[in-house]
Formats: structure tokens, sequence, C-alpha cells
């Protein structure tokens, strides 16, 4: 996607050598509209540079906003290096409005192979009550992606 597309959400990466965490932060709305496009989503690769078993991914999430139950969310993971072995991966999103009042969660733990992908959706991750005070506001979203089980035991 280029960057003139409105879909797109842009975002700050942080990354932490220990634990392998990747935490990606995003302020803006994210409930897409009724008028225009109803999905909005961003995407990030990343290197977990471990000394023992590097990897690297790159994630995407997809906010869908659906008529009777308010926005869904398509979280796809995939491990992108050829290292061999699983990796164990947790994934946490927290979603909440600057007022405080409510916090949306989302979290699965997964095993990833090189190569391969991981693919959850969260049906009504923010419930139409939700979606109808929360449009257009901007909402903090924060991602969390701990990447475990690549070192060997000792």
């Amino acid at each position: 996607m280029d960057a003139e597309d409105t879909r797109r959400i842009e975002s700050k990466q942080v990354n932490f050598e220990k634990p392998h965490l990747i935490k990606d932060s995003v302020f803006r709305p994210v409930i897409p509209d009724y008028n225009g496009n109803r999905t909005l989503y961003f995407e990030r690769t990343f290197a977990c540079n471990c000394p023992e078993t590097p990897t690297s991914w790159s994630f995407r999430v997809t906010f869908q906003r659906l008529p009777l139950s308010g926005v869904s969310c398509l979280i796809a993971i995939r491990r992108t290096d050829d290292r061999p072995g699983l990796v164990d991966v947790e994934f946490r999103m927290i979603i909440q409005p600057s007022s405080l009042t409510e916090t949306f969660l989302l979290r699965f733990n997964s095993k990833i192979p090189a190569g391969r992908a991981d693919r959850r959706i969260f049906p009504e991750v923010i419930p139409v009550k939700a979606v109808e005070r929360l449009s257009g506001r901007y909402l903090h979203v924060e991602l969390f992606l701990f990447v475990e089980g690549c070192h060997r035991e000792r």
C-alpha cells in the first residue's frame, strides 16, 4: 500500500532485547467509519536479534467495522526467517480510550515454525454500543509480541 492509503495506520515500534519483546504503540482513531473505508490496518516487520536463534517477523492487525457486531479484529503473525525449530509467541493487544473508562484486551499464544503464519479473528473486540460512543476519537492501542523458546535448555 502506498503512503496515501487512508486505511493504513502509522505506528511507532520499540524493540527490547531481553526478554525478546516487541512493543508497538498507536494513538489515533482506529474505528473504521461507515461512509468510506470499513477497514483500517497497520503492519510491521522486525527482527529479534537473539544470539542463539535470531528470528524475523511480520504482523498485521486489521480492524473491520460491521453494522451489527461492532468492530472485529484480524491478527496475522508470520515468522519470516528460515531457522529450524518452533518458537513460542505470545501476542497481546490493549485498546484504551483516552478517557480510561474501559479497556479492550486481546491475547493469544502460538508456536510458529520458520516460514509459517498464525491468524486469529476476534469478533466484536469493540462492541456496538462502545463503537457508537468512540467513533472518531483517538484510541491508544498497544501491541506486545513476546518471543520465547529460542534458547536451548541448559
